[in-house]
């Protein structure tokens, strides 16, 4: 029961880090796996299984956001990378 509340825990934690707008991906990202991992081994010790089953959700909700973000970021930054070397080379937007 203990790793399923942890699990929920960590869920929770992980969804409200994954908010914060440019960093929170990263920030996110070690609750998320970590609740992932605890969320699993609760359901397989069989005791307290819809904590367990809910932190599972939220972890994974929280790394598919963390990934969303990430390639956003990422995307934006090759973007701008491009567009710098369009503009240095004097060619037009």
């Amino acid at each position: 029961m203990e790793a399923a509340v942890t699990g929920l825990v960590l869920g929770i934690a992980a969804i409200a880090l994954c908010a914060i707008p440019c960093c929170g991906c990263y920030i996110g990202l070690l609750p998320a796996v970590l609740g992932v991992i605890f969320s699993a081994v609760g359901l397989a010790s069989g005791r307290g299984r819809g904590v367990a089953v809910a932190g599972l959700i939220l972890s994974t909700l929280a790394l598919i956001w963390s990934a969303i973000w990430l390639l956003v970021l990422w995307g934006a930054f090759a973007l701008g990378q491009a567009a710098a070397r369009c503009v240095a080379h004097g060619h037009p937007l």
